[in-house]
């Protein structure tokens, strides 16, 4: 039996030789043995939840931390918070968001954190463990890849790139960027990728001498186990993965930053930008030798020198663009446009010569993750996305909504970015499928 459904009105809210670019930081461990003892909740449902336990953890002259918790029963409604003593940015852990950061917290700006539980009513034999303290450190050097004699990269306040750190070993934190796309997904380079990864967007300023700084914790994300990814060298280095929830807002990054980044694999621009969370430690620089923005998102432009295509997932651009140590993971922008041809991934560019590199979205195997992110039988639809023909991909979706529904197969998947959808005559959906709005809202009418 065929079900005819009129659409008069949807609205969807969902949620030469090749230097790869990381940079890392040793970081220490603090063992602790902390018990906060076990508490009951009130018996009156409608109390409010009890403090009965809080304890501060400190390292002098450490510039961060993180916390690692151990055994911990918090119910159905009880929680952790952890709040660093230097700029107040606070944590909210309930049961659920301390499994996705694998039993520990965000990373906190100072040298100490204060650790509370909250009992909720109701719950009964409350109780947290912490186990560990990490403390981070500052360490300058690593391989520049600026393109002439000057650092040309600028501040910039992209809202759609992020900087990710990743667990490297079991004494170093990596360091690189990440960046949205228009089906929901999150890329970076496929070097940059650890045991444990995070995400964090609008990255503050560093200190004068370089030392990071983090954002508040309502911009951290943990990124979710699962990711795919490629670290073969140039023009075949990609990740894509997704995120859960921020453990505070519950808003995933599409939400919280209301941007992303459309893509293309049909253009070769003559200029590209590229803005990535780089290094910076250039004492003649136009910050008369503070390191402001070490690590902090950084933007250059300049000419696109091609495409090479060695295999059919070994294909990259080349472009003389300024970028440092952390960049990798940058998007390849199409100057002008919000539209990405790749992943910065490769140094190259020196003094004198030479030129920097990224995966293009022209391997097949990146392609092909990226298409399939959501699963599998997925069509597209943008309204908003001007470049390349109708087909139905990501990097060529179709512009409406009919178009869509006649495309997907039964039981595939529509996904349509954000957007108004003004369809003419009558839309008609006659077999099953699943429709997502992966980065806004959509409104078909």
């Amino acid at each position: 039996m065929k079900t005819y459904i009129l659409l008069l009105l949807l609205i969807f809210s969902l949620p030469g030789i090749a230097i790869c670019q990381p940079d890392k930081t040793p970081y220490h461990h603090y063992p602790y043995e902390v018990f906060s003892g076990v508490y009951d909740g009130p018996a009156d449902p409608g109390a409010g939840h009890t403090n009965p336990f809080t304890y501060i953890l400190r390292v002098d002259n450490s510039p961060w931390l993180r916390v690692h918790f151990g055994d911990c029963n918090l119910g159905k409604n009880s929680y952790i918070e952890i709040t660093s003593l230097e700029d107040e940015g606070t944590q909210k852990l309930d049961s659920t968001n301390l499994s996705h950061w694998h039993n520990g917290s965000t990373f906190f700006n100072g040298e100490a954190v204060r650790v509370d539980l909250f009992v909720a009513p109701e719950d009964r034999d409350i109780y947290l463990e912490i186990r560990e303290l990490i403390a981070g450190e500052y360490v300058s050097g690593g391989t520049r890849s600026i393109c002439g004699l000057t650092d040309d990269r600028v501040f910039s306040y992209d809202d759609a790139v992020a900087r990710e750190i990743y667990i490297s070993g079991s004494d170093s934190l990596g360091w690189c960027t990440a960046f949205i796309v228009s089906n929901g997904a999150h890329l970076a380079a496929g070097h940059c990728y650890g045991g444990m990864s995070f995400i964090e967007f609008e990255v503050p300023q560093s200190d004068p001498d370089g030392t990071l700084n983090f954002s508040d914790p309502d911009n951290h994300y943990v990124v979710k186990a699962g990711f795919d990814y490629h670290d073969n060298g140039l023009g075949d280095d990609w990740l894509v993965f997704d995120v859960y929830a921020n453990s505070n807002t519950g808003l995933m990054p599409y939400q919280a930053q209301n941007d992303f980044y459309r893509m293309t694999r049909d253009y070769s621009p003559t200029t590209l930008r590229i803005t990535g969370c780089g290094k910076d430690n250039d004492p003649t620089g136009s910050t008369g030798g503070y390191n402001y923005q070490n690590k902090v998102q950084q933007t250059h432009t300049g000419p696109n020198l091609g495409e090479v295509y060695i295999g059919s997932s070994e294909v990259y651009w080349k472009y003389e663009v300024d970028t440092w140590n952390a960049g990798s993971g940058s998007p390849v922008i199409y100057y002008g446009t919000n539209y990405t041809i790749g992943i910065h991934t490769n140094g190259g560019c020196y003094s004198t010569g030479g030129y920097n590199k990224g995966t293009s979205f022209e391997n097949n195997d990146l392609e092909n993750t990226i298409q399939t992110f959501p699963g599998s039988n997925v069509k597209y639809v943008d309204n908003g996305h001007a470049l390349g023909g109708d087909d139905g991909t990501i990097f060529r979706p179709y512009s409406t909504v009919t178009q869509g529904v006649s495309g997907v197969t039964t039981g595939g998947i529509l996904s349509i970015v954000k957007g108004y959808y003004n369809e003419s005559g009558t839309l008609t959906i006659t077999k099953a499928m699943t429709i997502e709005a992966p980065v806004g809202t959509v409104v078909i009418y």
